[in-house]
């Protein structure tokens, strides 16, 4: 799995990457939005760890800025639980949770594999329904009624 991490402060960086290191994970740091951004635009993540108070581009303005496919964001923050709840409100399923400072280790990878699984699973569904789609190519509507035998025959 490869993840974005989103923070403007170096020793938690450290801290998480470590962490989602040491459980097999690819991880590419960010220390501010602008720079997270940039790095969107050259490498594909499954997950992004984003923390909305950042300087030159915050968080927020992550979230809107972010190019399609989009991957699951996991939101770390110091907010309360209302600005939780905005986040969530406005940016809906694109955040994939909203998890508050410091943010215990086992509590952060285990969210991430669940955002990775569950990127996964929307990838295998959108797979799924684009190969459903090219399957029919048939401009008619095939009617199966009118292959069998008539009642009158």
């Amino acid at each position: 799995m490869t993840v974005l991490i989103a923070d403007d402060y170096a020793p938690l960086r450290r801290i998480m990457r470590d962490v989602l290191e040491s459980a097999g994970s690819e991880v590419i740091e960010a220390e501010n939005g602008a720079v997270a951004l940039q790095t969107t635009a050259r490498h594909d993540f499954e997950v992004i760890l984003l923390d909305l108070k950042m300087p030159v581009c915050d968080g927020y303005e992550v979230l809107r800025r972010l190019d399609e496919p989009r991957p699951l964001v996991i939101v770390l923050s110091g907010f309360e639980q209302m600005c939780a709840e905005n986040v969530k409100a406005e940016f809906g399923s694109q955040v994939f949770a909203t998890l508050r400072k410091p943010v215990p280790l086992a509590l952060l990878l285990d969210t991430v594999r669940r955002a990775v699984a569950s990127n996964r699973t929307r990838q295998t569904v959108q797979s799924c329904q684009d190969y459903a789609g090219g399957l029919v190519t048939s401009p008619q509507p095939l009617c199966w009624g009118a292959m069998a035998p008539s009642a009158s025959a």
